[in-house]
């Protein structure tokens, strides 16, 4: 009798892994299904229409929400998430976009690939969706540099440390570009000393003062939230009394990126134009920072937002 309830239960327990194994490899086909079919309606979206030098020419007529486009992709526990709302909305229907409509505004993204921080992705920028078949859920944003605001911001920072640093930051083809100048007066003082190989006495200088800094350097730092932030280096001068000029990436032209909504597999080509990286402007969203290094010691900071 214990052999067979033994048996019976073996049996039962090698049938429930089959089933599960059989009910995970349908999920994991049914994945790889819609994700064919997704990539399958973006890509022939993309290849029905045609960008010309002022309008995007629609595959066919199509009903559309036009507005600001927010986009947001990151990291939840083991799975990605992709949230896109568009507002304010207006609703038209149209085989034609004209460009100067759509890109009527600047935009603003950050996407950072930190380990701590979790891999994520943010676009706030004038676009549109597709709300009726047979390419619902496309969405199109426009990343136009020539719509970002001239910005320009000046620190300063004064200290027995570092002597004087001064930082300028600009906005420029919707990344950043900056300065360092940093002036720092060593002082000498003549020093008698022996010099035993030749047997005679020697004068040298001697430093009284010296800069404890190892470098300055110029952030420009974007914000989405208290858990993503994203700061990039501009410039690191190591070396006082000198001018140093350094710049993040730009985007030397108007961009118009697509994606499908839901599809987490669908933003290839957003993530490489992005890419770990901080563009355009958003007003309260954007710090430049001037940090002088210390060694063994705290950093000496000055922060002014753009």
């Amino acid at each position: 009798m214990f052999i067979d309830y033994y048996i019976t239960v073996r049996i039962n327990s090698d049938v429930g892994i089959v089933v599960g194994v059989f009910i995970l490899a349908i999920f994991i086909l049914i994945f790889f299904v819609l994700t064919i079919i997704r990539h399958g309606k973006l890509g022939d979206f993309k290849s029905n229409i045609r960008i010309e030098r002022d309008r995007i020419v629609l595959p066919s007529i199509l009903e559309l929400e036009l507005g600001r486009v927010i986009l947001d992709y990151y990291k939840r526990g083991k799975y990605f998430e992709l949230k896109i709302n568009i507002n304010p909305v207006k609703k038209i229907t149209t085989d034609t976009i004209i460009l100067d409509e759509l890109c009527n505004s600047g935009f603003y993204a950050a996407s950072s690939k930190s380990i701590f921080q979790g891999p994520w992705l943010h676009i706030n920028a004038p676009g549109f969706r597709v709300i009726k078949e047979p390419y619902s859920g496309i969405v199109g944003l426009c990343l136009d540099p020539s719509k970002i605001p001239v910005k320009r911001v000046e620190l300063n920072i004064k200290s027995e440390y570092s002597g004087e640093v001064v930082g300028e930051v600009m906005t420029n083809n919707g990344g950043f570009t900056g300065k360092v100048n940093w002036i720092y007066r060593v002082t000498r003082t003549p020093k008698v000393v022996f010099d035993e190989k030749s047997g005679v006495y020697r004068v040298i200088e001697d430093y009284t003062s010296k800069s404890r800094a190892r470098s300055v350097r110029l952030e420009v730092c974007g914000e989405v939230d208290l858990a993503k932030k994203k700061c990039l280096t501009i410039v690191e001068n190591y070396e006082p009394n000198k001018e140093i000029y350094g710049k993040t990436r730009i985007l030397e032209e108007r961009k118009i990126v697509f994606t499908l909504e839901g599809c987490t597999t669908c933003l290839k080509d957003i993530e490489q134009l992005i890419s770990d990286s901080l563009l355009g402007y958003a007003e309260g969203k954007i710090k430049a920072k001037l940090v002088v290094d210390i060694p063994m010691g705290e950093d000496v900071i000055s922060e002014v937002e753009i």
